[in-house]
């Protein structure tokens, strides 16, 4: 079954219109940012194990790290420019 898209004049299919699923626009620091609100919102969960606690505290500290090497390199690349 295809989901038909009224972008243009015609309904089409989204590889007809060469649409793009919103994922596919993100860059490396949009997706770390979501993989961090989303292990958030799964530490916040009442009931959880503490060792399945544990596990996603190690993943979002991983992830936070991750994000911040990301954000540093992109800073670096902007200096660099304006020099």
């Amino acid at each position: 079954m295809a989901i038909l898209a009224a972008v243009g004049k015609y309904f089409l299919c989204r590889h007809c219109y060469r649409l793009k699923y919103w994922s596919q626009l993100e860059t490396p620091i949009d997706r770390g940012n979501r993989k961090v609100s989303k292990l958030k919102e799964r530490l916040n969960r009442k009931g959880l194990h503490q060792k399945t606690r544990d596990r996603l505290r190690q993943k979002l500290d991983e992830a936070i790290a991750r994000d911040n090497e990301l954000l540093a390199m992109k800073l670096g690349r902007l200096l660099m420019r304006h020099r």
